[in-house]
């Protein structure tokens, strides 16, 4: 062989190990670009689960309608959340787990829904003397006290 072709054949193996590698890192960069927004998708969703349940717990102590109207738009938000993963994850695994959680969300919005009638309808069937009772002035006497603390024994 000449010098010549020798050149010619390292030249050619160079330039396609170099395409190899381009597209190879062209490759990786989609797939890693892919798993930060899967990832970010789900930091996403973990946060909106930890506000809607914050939310959640805040209404049934306090049953104000601004909480279940947060609630609500939190719920709707949770759900177009499900939507976008649906779309970002491609595994039919994946999708399967995604739409069961996804029906689960759904079935908890309806058990919330359901919870806050009967609580609506529990507070409006019970007359307002009965649920505001206060402890007498006087209920403290008659219990045994310590001299040093007046904490009852």
């Amino acid at each position: 062989m000449k010098i010549k072709i020798k050149l010619q054949l390292i030249i050619i193996f160079s330039a396609l190990a170099l395409l190899g590698i381009l597209f190879t890192n062209l490759y990786r960069q989609q797939q890693t670009e892919k798993q930060f927004k899967q990832q970010a998708l789900t930091m996403e969703l973990n946060q909106a689960i930890f506000n809607e349940n914050q939310i959640r717990e805040k209404y049934f102590f306090y049953h104000e309608g601004r909480s279940k109207e947060q609630f609500l738009l939190i719920h709707e938000k949770i759900g177009g959340i499900f939507k976008r993963m649906l779309g970002s994850f491609a595994k039919a695994e994946e999708k399967i787990y995604l739409e069961k959680m996804a029906g689960l969300h759904d079935q908890i919005g309806r058990f919330f829904d359901d919870l806050a009638d009967l609580t609506k309808n529990w507070r409006s069937m019970t007359p307002p003397h009965k649920s505001m009772r206060r402890r007498p002035k006087d209920a403290h006497k008659g219990r045994r006290f310590h001299k040093c603390c007046r904490t009852s024994c």
